[in-house]
Parts: structure tokens; sequence; C-alpha cells
């Protein structure tokens, strides 16, 4: 177990570099196009905090998954090396997140060119292994019955493997961004500005092409949790006030590679049922509306700031 520790650590700490020079590259670039000086150098927050932190997430999510069983599920059984694969491929995926998030807490955006490619290699290596989701398209564990039969899951999930990866990875990305850009247009129409940049939507199609749609939509409801304990540690240690909510996306996908066993366990009927998944979208958006409404009407009392 230490050398498995050691192995997927070392390449935490190798996808950590990647992102560290590609995040510091890209935000170089983006500063020039937007013409702001380049922010100085630093070797703690630009290298030390990305490589090392990659490096930890690459051994503790092993240690997750081959000892704690934290992506364990009783229809997703997959073999040894498919299990190896699906570590390495959510590992690249923190290396995009990774990227992301270094460059949009420094610019406040989100360029393309991350999203984008990470999409299409989420996409791509689905289908060049069709072990790789942690959760299928569709499974319905209201049709249980304990000793008699399991969640009811289509037969052709099984029987055309590659058409059930193309589905769930691409059902991920769309789920992701559409979900996003909902939310996007609803928090533009209530406030009278945009709450979440164009780079947020791509974000979450990029996630949700690793993960599926599932696992994207619990990511997308606890990123407002991750986000406020991000604009604590921000405003306490930097003084900002203003906070990009890309990086509370980010890292709610990362809470979710780590913790899916214990989120799948607890949604999993509701995510099985057309019904519920309805009522519940029309609650989430309701409260949303009056929420931001609330925020608007804030705003507009005398002496408030925007």
């Amino acid at each position: 177990m230490l050398g498995t520790l050691f192995c997927f650590g070392s390449l935490g700490l190798l996808v950590g570099i990647v992102a560290a020079i590609w995040g510091r590259s890209l935000t170089i670039t983006e500063r020039a196009a937007l013409q702001q000086p380049p922010q100085p150098f630093s070797i703690i927050t630009h290298a030390l905090v990305p490589v090392i932190g990659c490096g930890l997430l690459g051994a503790g999510l092993a240690y997750t998954v081959f000892v704690l069983g934290g992506q364990q599920s009783p229809e997703v059984q997959p073999s040894a090396l498919g299990q190896s694969l699906r570590l390495a491929y959510h590992l690249l995926l923190i290396g995009f997140i990774v990227t992301a998030i270094i460059v949009d807490l420094d610019c406040y955006l989100i360029p393309d060119s991350i999203t984008v490619t990470g999409t299409v290699l989420g996409i791509l290596l689905a289908l060049a292994w069709p072990e790789l989701q942690l959760v299928h398209l569709w499974v319905d564990w209201n049709e249980q019955i304990p000793d008699l039969r399991g969640p009811y899951i289509p037969a052709w999930l099984d029987q055309y493997r590659t058409l059930h990866a193309l589905s769930w990875t691409l059902t991920g990305a769309l789920v992701g961004a559409g979900l996003t850009w909902i939310v996007r247009f609803i928090s533009q129409l209530c406030l009278g500005t945009e709450a979440m940049g164009f780079g947020d939507v791509t974000l979450m199609a990029m996630i949700g092409s690793f993960i599926g749609w599932q696992p994207v939509v619990c990511a997308f409801a606890i990123a407002p949790l991750t986000g406020l304990v991000q604009a604590a540690l921000l405003k306490i240690a930097f003084g900002r006030a203003i906070v990009p909510y890309g990086p509370c996306l980010g890292i709610a996908a990362i809470i979710v590679l780590f913790c899916w066993h214990v989120l799948w366990q607890s949604t999993r009927t509701v995510f099985g049922d057309p019904i519920s998944l309805l009522l519940l979208t029309s609650i989430a958006l309701t409260s949303l509306v009056v929420l931001l409404f609330l925020v608007r009407l804030y705003r507009s009392i005398p002496g408030k700031s925007s």
C-alpha cells in the first residue's frame, strides 16, 4: 500500500508541476491581454502550494479509494486496473482544476484553453477505457427489493460499454454546463449583473465530462459552502472582497471525488426518480430566485455598496 500511495503521490506532484507552470504562463498571458501588470512571482503561492497540494491530493485520493473505499458503489465495480486508471483519470481532472484556480484567483477568468482541452480529454479517455465512471448513466435504486433484486440498471449499459461511456461523459458535460448556465442566467436577470462568468460554465462542463451528471450535480450543490470558507480565508489573508466562483466549483468537485461513496448512498434514490429530481430542481431554482431578489433589495438600501 505504501508503494501505491507513493506512486499516486508522485503522479500528483507531476500533475502539480504542470499545473503550476501552465497556470503561471496563462496568468501572464491573460494579464497582458487585459493590459494589467504581471503579479510578482511567489515561490509559495505560485509553485509550492499547487505542487505539494496536488501531491498530497494524489496520495490522499489513493488512500481514500484503495483503503477507505471512498468511491465504492455496488453497481460500479471496475477491475483492479480499471480502478487505478480511474484514479489517474481523476488526478488529471484535479490538475486541470488547479490550473483553472490559479488563473481565476489572479485574473478573475478561466481560459477556454483549460476547460475545452480538459473536456475533450475527459470524453476521449472515457471512450478509450469504459471503466472510468463513478456511477452509471442511469441507476434506479427505488426498484430494489432486498434479498430479491438489486436496483434497476438498463441492460444496454453493459452490452454497449463504449456507447455507455460516451453517454455518461457527454451527459455529465451537458448537465454541468447547463445547470451553471441556467443559474448564471437567472442571477443576471435578478441582480442585473453577472454572478458567474462563462468560464464557470465551461469549467463545469469539463468537470462533468470526467465525473458524470450525478456527481456534477452534487458538486454544484456543495460549491456555495466552499465559497463561504474561501471568502473568509481570502478576506483574512489578503483582504480581498471579490471572490471568483470557479475555485468554489473546482474544490467542490474534488470533495465529491473523496466523498462519493457517502454522497451516493445518501442521494441515489433521488437520482433514480425523475419526479423527485424535477421537484427538487424546481425548489432549488425558486429558492435561488428568492435569495437573489433579497440580495438585490439589500443592495438597493441607501448606504449599502453594490
